[in-house]
């Protein structure tokens, strides 16, 4: 099976709406990559974890396109609160190491009848 090896949309059920890369920047102000990292620090009430302190959307921004991902901000950035951060963009991330489907008919329910 293939593996997904790139992050190239994003689908919001919500507005109806998926994205691609230029879009998701228009939106987000970061590049797809940084999306993880970007609601990590934002939060996501979606999928139910805060944001970080004292860091809004528009510090998230800043501090993503000067520094890149959360791993690489100077450790006086976010303090304390550096592994929350790691911990929730690790719960925002896709895993890329899973197989995908090869054939979109994989994806159908099947009915099992057990008597």
């Amino acid at each position: 099976m293939p593996y997904i090896t790139w992050y190239q949309v994003q689908k919001e059920n919500f507005a109806k709406a998926i994205r691609d890369a230029g879009a998701v920047f228009n939106k987000f102000g970061v590049t797809p990559v940084l999306n993880p990292d970007y609601l990590a620090l934002v939060g996501d009430s979606t999928d139910g974890y805060p944001s970080i302190s004292g860091v809004g959307k528009r510090s998230a921004t800043r501090l993503l396109n000067r520094y890149g991902p959360i791993e690489n901000f100077p450790p006086e950035v976010l303090g304390q609160q550096r592994e929350k951060a790691l911990l929730f963009k690790r719960l925002a991330t896709l895993r890329m190491d899973e197989p995908v489907f090869t054939d979109v008919n994989e994806l159908k329910w099947r009915f099992v009848c057990v008597r």
